[in-house]
C-alpha cells in the first residue's frame, strides 16, 4: 500500500442539506432534505445575510426556521425508513449524547417508568389474584362433587350389609347360628382347631361341622345374598357376602366366586368357613374394631390373593374394603377385655375398590378439566400388647400426575363419609399462573416503550432546540462546525441533478487543520494466501466479521473509523472533537481490537477452515497534526492527510506482527499521561525515513519485541491485572488459548471437516422423496468386494437426470432440514477415526488432506457457479436445468459433491511417506493384494470404505445414501476419485486421456448414428452416456486439481507445501527409502520458483 493512504468510506445516505444561490433578498429555497435534523450551512447564510438590513435578515431567519420546523415535521414521518442496525446504532449514540448533556430527560424518562409500573403491576397482581379465588372456590366444588360420588357409591355397597343384618333377627335359622356356635371356650361352644397354612400349635378355626354346611340353610342365605347383590347393581365390585356369628366366619355367598372376575382368576371362600376373626392374629384388630363400632366398620384397602393348587398365590382382588356391620342382640354376648358387648355377631362384605374406580369416569373427567387428585383415608391400627392407637394415612387412588410439577395450586376437603377419615385434594394450574409472569414482562416492556417514546420525543425537541440555537448564534470557526455537522450525519450526495453538480462545484469544501489526532492502521498477515486458497465468501466472511466487531469496539470508545481498503483498516481520534486523550483511547482500542481479532479467528475457523486461526495482524499508530476533509460527489468520501498518515501508514508495515507499534510522538503523550509502563522502545529504527518506533509493552519473560511471534503464543503472556499492560486498570476481554498446540490444531481441523460435511448433507436430504426414495431392506449387506478396487473404476458413472420438480421441492426444503445430532456425532467421530490414519508426515498428512478438502470445496463452487449461464433469468427452474446441463449433472446430485470431498479426506490414509514403487518393496504383501498398482490408493479407499461401512455409522450411511442407486453411485464416485490421485501410474494416466479424448475430442459421428437411430431410446441412451462419461473425468480432474492445488496457489502457499515435500523426501532419503537425494536437484526447484514468481 502507497505511504499517502486515504480514506474512500462510501457514506451513506444521511441528512444534509444545501442551499441554492439566491440574489439580494431571494429566500433560500431547499433543494434537499434528508432529515429532520438537516443543517443550513451557516457561513453561507452570513454571507447572504450581510447585505440585507437588520428586518430582511430578521425575516430571513424567520423563513429559514419555519422551512426547519416543517422539514423536522415531514422527515418525522420518514424515521420509520430508517430499518438498518448501522442507522439504528448511530441514531441511538446521537440520542444518548444529547441526553447526558440534559438530565431533565433522564428524569422525566424514569418517572414515566416508575408511574406506569407503579399503574400497571397492581392491576395485574388484583386481576390474578381475584382469578386464583375463582379457581380455587371451583376446585373446591369439584372436591365436594367428587366426595359426594364416593360416598354415593359407598352407601350403595355397604346398604346390602343393613338388609342383611335385618334378616338375621328375622329368619330364625340365621339368628340361631350364633347359638350353635357360641363363644369361644364356653360349654357347648364349637371348639377351636387348626386351619389352614395354621403355623404349628397354633388354632385360628373353629369346628363348624353340621352348623355351617347346613344344606337347607346355605340354600337359603345364597338366595337372601344374592337378591341383596342383584339389587345393588354392584356386579364386580360387591364380591361378597358373609354371616359371621360370634366372629366366626359361618356362610360366604359366593362361596366361590368366578363371575366377578376375568377368566382365570377366582376367589375362593371355601377356607375361610369356621375361621375365628378374634383367634386370628391378623383379623383379630379388625374384629375388635367391629365389635367396638357403633355404625359400620371398613378395613383397606388390602390384597387378596387366592392361591392356587400348585402353591402359587396370585392376587385375586389388589385394592379391596371390609365392611362390617355388627348385629345387636339382647340375648347374645361378646365379651372383649372384660366388657360385655350386646352382638349376636357380623354381617360382612367385600368390596372391589379397583373394580369401583375403574369402572368410574372420574380419571377422564379430571384429565379434562386439567386437574389431578389424589384420595386418602386415615387407618386407625390398635396395637394389641399396648392397645395404643396409631393413625396411617393410605392411599386410595390418585391420578398419574397428581405429584407433577405442571400443578401449582392444591384444595383438601375432608369427605363426609361412614368414618369421616376420608380426605381427597384437588391440584390444578392455575390459569393466572399461565400468563402472570408474561403480563408482568409485558407491562415491564409496555411501561419501556412508552418510556423510550417519551425519551425520543424529548430528545428530538431538545435537538430542534440546538439546531436553532446553534443556527441563530454566530459560530467563530465555520469550517469545525460544518466538519461537526459532516461526521454527526454522515451526510452523501446521491442522484445530482445538472443544477446540484453546479452548485457542489462553486460550494466551498469541508475541510480544515487538527493539530492533535492520532492515526491507527492495521492489516492481517497472510490475508493474500488466505483468500487465494478460500471461496470468496468465505473472505468476505473474514473481513466482514472482523470488521464488523471493530466498528463495536471503535463506538464503545469513541474512535472515529476512517475507511477499510482489502485487509486495512484506518481509524482517528482528535476529530472531529479534541480529545485529549486521544493517544491513550488509540492504544486502548487497538490492544481491544487485537484480542478480538485472535478471538474471532478461532471460532471462524471452523466455518472458514485450517490456518484461519493462524492469521495474525500488525498495527501502527502515530500522533500529529493532519488535514482532514470531505470530496463531495456521487459518494461522499472522508479523507486524511499529511505527514502523521504516512508515518502510521510507516509503523504499520514494519510492525512485528501480533504487536502494536507507534510513533515517538504517541509514546511522548503515553508518558505524559502516566503510562510509562507502556511503553517498549524498538531497538532499531524503521527504515525508510528512520523512525524510532515503540511497541506495547509486554510481560517480562517475553522474547524480543522483533521476533514474529503466532498469535497464540502472544496470547498465552497476556493475564489480567499482570501490573505491565493495559488490564490494570480496564475490565478487558482477556485471551484464552489452548494447552497443547499440536492437538488443539488437530480438534480444530476436524471440528471444520465435520461442519463442511454437515452443510453438504444437508442438500442430499433436501432432494429426498420421503419414503419413495428410500429401500427397507439392508442394500448395504448385499455388496461384496469380490475384486481389488483398480477393478471398480468406471468409466462411466451414471449422474441422475434433472427432475424439475424435485429440484424445485429441494430449494424450498432446504431451508428447513435439520441434521439430527446422532448423525453429527458419528460424522465427528469417523473423521477423528479417519484423522487417526494418517501418519506423522512432513507432507501426506491429515492437515494436507484438509488442504485438498478445501480445494476441492473451492473448485466444486466455480463448477457449481458457471460464468455462461444467465443468472439474470427470474425462472429458477430454467436457471436449475442450464446449471444441469452445463456442468454435465454436477450441479444437481449433491451427493457427487459429498463423494468428492469425502474422497479427499481418506485420499492419503496410512500414507507412508513413499511413492507407490518403494511401498511395494516395503510392503510385497500389500503390493500383491492390489497388484501392484496404485497400492497407497487401493489401500486408502480400503480403510476409509471400512471406516466409513461400520454398523455405528448406520445413521450416517442412511443421510448420504438411502437405497442401493444411491449407494453404489457414491461408491464408485470414491473410488474413480481416490484412484484419480494416482497420476505417475501409466496405465492409469493413459486411460485418463483416453477417456479424456473420447468425452471431450470425439466427432459428431455418434450423434449421426443417434439420431439415424430406428429407436430414440437408443440416440437418447447415448446422449446420455456422453454426458454421464464427461462428468465423470471433469470429477476426477477436480480432485487431481485439488491435490496438487498448493501449486496454483499464492507463492506463500506454494512455498510451504513444497518445504513440506520436500522434507518428506529429505526424510526417505536419509532413512534409504527414497532412490535420490532430492537436495542434489534443488536447482531444479529454484528455477521453477523463479518462474512461477516471474508469472
Amino acid at each position: 500500500t502507497e505511504a499517502e493512504f486515504v480514506s474512500s468510506c462510501i457514506v451513506p445516505t444521511a441528512p444534509f442539506l444545501w442551499a441554492k444561490e439566491c440574489k439580494n433578498t431571494q429566500s433560500l429555497s431547499i433543494i434537499e432534505s434528508r432529515d429532520s435534523m438537516s443543517k443550513i450551512s451557516k457561513d453561507t447564510t452570513r454571507t447572504r445575510s450581510e447585505s440585507l438590513t437588520g428586518s430582511e435578515r430578521g425575516t430571513l431567519v424567520s423563513r429559514e426556521l419555519a422551512d426547519l420546523e416543517s422539514t423536522r415535521l415531514e422527515d418525522g414521518r420518514e424515521a420509520s425508513c430508517c430499518t438498518t442496525l448501522e442507522s439504528s446504532l448511530e441514531t441511538l449514540q446521537d440520542y444518548l449524547r444529547i441526553a447526558k448533556r440534559h438530565p431533565h430527560i433522564w428524569i422525566f424518562t424514569l418517572l414515566s417508568i416508575v408511574i406506569l409500573c407503579g399503574i400497571l403491576l397492581p392491576l395485574i397482581v388484583y386481576i390474578a389474584t381475584n382469578q386464583n379465588t375463582t379457581e380455587e372456590e371451583l376446585a373446591s366444588d369439584l372436591a365436594i362433587e367428587t366426595g359426594r360420588w364416593f360416598s354415593d357409591q359407598l352407601d350403595r355397597v355397604i346398604l346390602p350389609l343393613f338388609s342383611l343384618a335385618q334378616f338375621v333377627g328375622e329368619i330364625p335359622e340365621f339368628y340361631g347360628l350364633a347359638d350353635r356356635v357360641g363363644p369361644v371356650g364356653e360349654t357347648g361352644s364349637r371348639p377351636l382347631l387348626p386351619g389352614p397354612g395354621d403355623p404349628p400349635g397354633s388354632s385360628t378355626h373353629r369346628n363348624v361341622s353340621g352348623v355351617c354346611d347346613d344344606p337347607i340353610v346355605f340354600e337359603r342365605f345364597n338366595r337372601v345374598a344374592k337378591t341383596l347383590k342383584e339389587n345393588a347393581k354392584m356386579k364386580g365390585i360387591m364380591v361378597s357376602l358373609q354371616l359371621v356369628p360370634y366372629q366366626v366366619v359361618c356362610y360366604s355367598y359366593p362361596l366361590n366366586n368366578t363371575e366377578d372376575f376375568e377368566e382365570g382368576i377366582f376367589l375362593d371362600n371355601t377356607e375361610a368357613i369356621g375361621l375365628d376373626l378374634l383367634s386370628d392374629p391378623n383379623r383379630i384388630a379388625f374384629s375388635e374394631g367391629v365389635i367396638q363400632s357403633e355404625d359400620v366398620y371398613i378395613a383397606g384397602p388390602l390384597t387378596l390373593r387366592q392361591c392356587q393348587d400348585g402353591g402359587e398365590c396370585l392376587p385375586a382382588v389388589e385394592k379391596a374394603f371390609i365392611a362390617a356391620l355388627p348385629v345387636r342382640s339382647d340375648n347374645h354376648n361378646i365379651t372383649l377385655d372384660g366388657v360385655d358387648y350386646n352382638l349376636w355377631g357380623s354381617v360382612e362384605s367385600i368390596i372391589n375398590w379397583k373394580a369401583l374406580i375403574d369402572r368410574s369416569d372420574i380419571f377422564s373427567r379430571f384429565q379434562e378439566q386439567g386437574k389431578g387428585f389424589r384420595l386418602t383415608r386415615d387407618d386407625v391400627v390398635i396395637n394389641p400388647t399396648t392397645d395404643e392407637e396409631t393413625i396411617t394415612e393410605v392411599l386410595l387412588a390418585e391420578t398419574d400426575d397428581f405429584e407433577s410439577d405442571k400443578y401449582d395450586h392444591s384444595v383438601s376437603i375432608t369427605l363426609d363419609t361412614v368414618d369421616d377419615l376420608w380426605e381427597i385434594t384437588i391440584v390444578y394450574k392455575s390459569a393466572a399462573a399461565r400468563w402472570f409472569g408474561w403480563a408482568i414482562a409485558a407491562a415491564i416492556v409496555l411501561s419501556l416503550g412508552v418510556s423510550l417514546l417519551i425519551f425520543a420525543i424529548l430528545v428530538q425537541k431538545q435537538k430542534f432546540l440546538e439546531m436553532k440555537t446553534r443556527y441563530l448564534e454566530d459560530v467563530s470557526q465555520p469550517q469545525k462546525l460544518r466538519m461537526r455537522m459532516f461526521v454527526d450525519d454522515q451526510a452523501s450526495l446521491r442522484d445530482l441533478t445538472p443544477a446540484m453538480e453546479k452548485q457542489l462545484l462553486n460550494h466551498k469544501p469541508i475541510a480544515d487543520f487538527y493539530p492533535a489526532t492520532t492515526v491507527f492502521l492495521a492489516d492481517i498477515v497472510g490475508f493474500s494466501s488466505f483468500a487465494s486458497e478460500r471461496e470468496p465468501r468465505h473472505v468476505f466472511k473474514l473481513l466482514q466479521t472482523t470488521f464488523f466487531h471493530f466498528d463495536k469496539i471503535a463506538r464503545k470508545r469513541n474512535v472515529f473509523k476512517v475507511d477499510t481498503l482489502g485487509d486495512k483498516y484506518m481509524a482517528v481520534t482528535g476529530l472531529p472533537d479534541a480529545q485529549p486523550d486521544h493517544a491513550e483511547r488509540m492504544v486502548r482500542f487497538a490492544q481491544e481490537c487485537q484480542l478480538a481479532f485472535f478471538r474471532l479467528t478461532r471460532e471462524l475457523e471452523k466455518e472458514l477452515g485450517p490456518a484461519t486461526g493462524a492469521l495474525e495482524i500488525r498495527m501502527g499508530i502515530a500522533s500529529g497534526p493532519i488535514t482532514a476533509g470531505v470530496l463531495f460527489g456521487a459518494t461522499s468520501k472522508f479523507h486524511l492527510f499529511g505527514p502523521t498518515v504516512k508515518r502510521a501508514s510507516r509503523l504499520n508495515e514494519t510492525s512485528a506482527v501480533n504487536r502494536i507499534q507507534f510513533c515517538q510522538k504517541t509514546a511522548d503523550l503515553l508518558v505524559s499521561a502516566g503510562r510509562k509502563k507502556w511503553v517498549e522502545p524498538r531497538r532499531d529504527t524503521v527504515d525508510g525515513p528512520k523512525i524510532q518506533g515503540y511497541y506495547l509493552t509486554r510481560r517480562k519473560g517475553e522474547s524480543d519485541g522483533d521476533k514474529q511471534e503466532t498469535d497464540a503464543s502472544y496470547c498465552s503472556n497476556l493475564s489480567v491485572g499482570s501490573g505491565n499492560g493495559l488490564w490494570d486498570e480496564d475490565d478487558e476481554e482477556a485471551a484464552v488459548v489452548g494447552a497443547s498446540e499440536g492437538s488443539d490444531k488437530e480438534n480444530r481441523l476436524i471440528e471444520w471437516q465435520v461442519q463442511s460435511l454437515l452443510r453438504l448433507l444437508v442438500p442430499i436430504l433436501a432432494f429426498r422423496d420421503g419414503k419413495k426414495d428410500h429401500n427397507d431392506h439392508d442394500f448395504t449387506s448385499s455388496y461384496h468386494r469380490e475384486t481389488v478396487v483398480l477393478d471398480e473404476v468406471q468409466t462411466i458413472i451414471s449422474l441422475p437426470e434433472f427432475d424439475k420438480a424435485k429440484a424445485k421441492r429441494a430449494r424450498t426444503r432446504q431451508s428447513s432440514v435439520t441434521i439430527p445430532d446422532v448423525v453429527e456425532e458419528q460424522l465427528r467421530s469417523l473423521i477423528r477415526e479417519i484423522a487417526s490414519l494418517y501418519h506423522r508426515n512432513p507432507f501426506h498428512n491429515f492437515e494436507h488432506a484438509c488442504h485438498v478438502v478445501m480445494a476441492a470445496h473451492k473448485l466444486l463452487e466455480r463448477v457449481s457457479t458457471p460464468e455462461d449461464v444467465n443468472y439474470a433469468n427470474k425462472n429458477l427452474s430454467k436457471v436449475a436445468n442450464d446449471l444441469h446441463a452445463y456442468t454435465f449433472g454436477i450441479t444437481s446430485d449433491p451427493i457427487t459433491h459429498f463423494a468428492v470431498v469425502f474422497s479427499a479426506l481418506i485420499h492419503d490414509t496410512d500414507h507412508r511417506g513413499v511413492g507407490n514403487g518403494q511401498l511395494a518393496k516395503e510392503n510385497p504383501e500389500l503390493a500383491e493384494r492390489y497388484r501392484k498398482q496404485s497400492v497407497a490408493e487401493q489401500n486408502s479407499v480400503d480403510l476409509g470404505w471400512d471406516l466409513l461401512m461400520q454398523p455405528k455409522y448406520k445413521e450416517l450411511q442412511q443421510c448420504i445414501f438411502c437405497n442401493r442407486i444411491e449407494f453404489l453411485r457414491f461408491r464408485h464416485l470414491v473410488v474413480n476419485c481416490v484412484l484419480a490421485t494416482d497420476i505417475f501410474d501409466p496405465e492409469l494416466k493413459a486411460l485418463r486421456n483416453m477417456r479424456w479424448e473420447s468425452a471431450f475430442h470425439e466427432d459428431d459421428s455418434s450423434q449421426t448414428i443417434s439420431s439415424h437411430s430406428s429407436s430414440s431410446a437408443i440416440g437418447n441412451s447415448s446422449k446420455l452416456d456422453g454426458t454421464n462419461r464427461k462428468a465423470t473425468i471433469v470429477i476426477e480432474h477436480i480432485i487431481q486439481a485439488s491435490d496438487v492445488a498448493h501449486t496454483m496457489q499464492h507463492w506463500a502457499i506454494y512455498q510451504k507445501w513444497n518445504e513440506k515435500l520436500f522434507e518428506e523426501m529429505y526424510q526417505g532419503w536419509k532413512q534409504g527409502r527414497v532412490a535420490k537425494n532430492p537436495a542434489l536437484v534443488s536447482v531444479c526447484f529454484h528455477v521453477l520458483s523463479f518462474s512461477i514468481s516471474v508469472q
